[in-house]
């Protein structure tokens, strides 16, 4: 028997609709699976987004205590050097009048 006859044999052989169905729920397995997995990716997401958005929020709300503290500072040392120098003014004025 000649290859091509066994390979015409094998091919009558073969149940077509069969493997069309096999291939067809395979796929269509392999794509709830995949509409799964992306769903659980972004609900993850969303949800890590979310934590990062409070630290976030927590960092930013420091940092503008943080700048209002430093501004209290600095106007309370512009005040002090303020009142040293009327002081200064005033006693340097005392020495040479």
């Amino acid at each position: 028997m000649k290859t091509t006859e066994k390979v015409k044999k094998a091919f009558k052989s073969i149940d077509i609709s069969k493997a069309f169905a096999t291939t067809k729920t395979a796929i269509k397995n392999s794509n709830e699976y995949a509409l799964m997995t992306a769903d659980e990716v972004v609900e993850e997401s969303l949800q890590i987004a979310e934590k990062w958005q409070k630290v976030a929020q927590k960092a930013i709300n420091g940092g503008f205590r943080l700048a209002d503290n430093q501004q209290d500072l600095m106007f309370q040392a512009l005040n002090a050097v303020k009142g040293q120098y009327f002081h200064g003014k005033k006693r340097f004025r005392k020495l040479f009048v």
